[in-house]
């Protein structure tokens, strides 16, 4: 007996991977493709999806904001996004229309979450968040295992940040927000600032001193508010240079509050990378297609 065939997508808002397989550890074929406008990016997915025959479940990891709630008329559609012509797309209803499988969907943050929880640095953690610094800023709370949700997701990439003394004229890159973390740490606003990615610089351009200035205040506020046992940090921005900085001044915004962080090597581990790296939005989406991770 063939064992049932999942598929995975991971809708980012600069590309989008789908992988399709029985599991993590047996992946048997993928595709990725940069996000571009609703119809050539799910048309993509739809084609692709439709080659490779009976699909037992889809699971798929958005960005946001995205209703996730199943009782709800909207569920799986966009909703006010700042990703230009991505407003109001109807995610899950495209696909429900195409095909017969159950189809889970839930933020590419969680999907992340959820991949590390199980196979890499969130295992055996009763609590952690995962964090994603790319193209924008999103992040999921594993508490207990399960994802926190509320009305809907958190979005804790619009937490507001005090501005950098050398940051004041900066125009965010948020449309929403002036002084939001995503307004003013995300890849976006390091391009819109700077002129170009953060690895780009030299180590001792005070763009990484700002922007691990930014991420400290973020985790400082996330610190406090979640208490954690662990912070994951992925996404196109990260790296441990960046992460080595942020550690730092972290430990100086805290002061020695947190009894858990008083030392500073404590926070090494702490605040760290995904271990499944770029894989971990991609898996955990394939994850949700699996029964177990269904809501509905």
């Amino acid at each position: 007996m063939n064992e049932p065939l999942y598929a995975g997508i991971e809708l980012g808002g600069t590309k989008t991977i789908c992988l399709i397989g029985s599991g993590v550890d047996s992946i048997r074929d993928q595709l990725q493709i940069p996000t571009t406008n609703p119809a050539d990016t799910l048309g993509q997915l739809h084609t692709f999806l439709a080659s490779q025959g009976e699909l037992a479940g889809i699971g798929i990891g958005a960005f946001g904001p995205v209703n996730i709630d199943p009782a709800s008329a909207n569920y799986g559609c966009i909703e006010s996004t700042p990703k230009p012509g991505w407003s109001h797309t109807s995610v899950v209803p495209f696909f429900r229309e195409r095909f017969s499988c159950p189809i889970n969907l839930d933020t590419d943050v969680n999907a992340a979450a959820i991949a590390e929880h199980q196979h890499g640095n969130g295992k055996g953690l009763r609590n952690f968040i995962y964090i994603t610094v790319g193209t924008g800023i999103g992040g999921g709370a594993l508490i207990e295992g399960a994802p926190v949700r509320g009305n809907s997701h958190p979005e804790m990439g619009h937490i507001a940040l005090p501005r950098h003394m050398a940051d004041e004229t900066f125009l965010s890159a948020c449309p929403y927000h002036q002084n939001c973390a995503e307004g003013l740490a995300s890849g976006s606003a390091l391009r819109k600032r700077w002129g170009m990615p953060l690895n780009e610089f030299p180590p001792e351009h005070p763009a990484w001193d700002m922007q691990a200035s930014y991420l400290a205040e973020f985790f400082h506020s996330l610190t406090l508010l979640f208490s954690p046992q662990r912070i994951i940090v992925g996404g196109g921005v990260s790296s441990e240079q960046l992460l080595a900085r942020v550690r730092t001044a972290l430990y100086k915004k805290l002061n020695g509050y947190v009894d858990a962080l008083k030392l500073e090597a404590s926070l090494e581990s702490y605040l760290c990378l995904p271990e499944l790296a770029g894989n971990a939005g991609p898996l955990g989406s394939l994850m949700l297609a699996y029964p177990e991770y269904r809501r509905h």
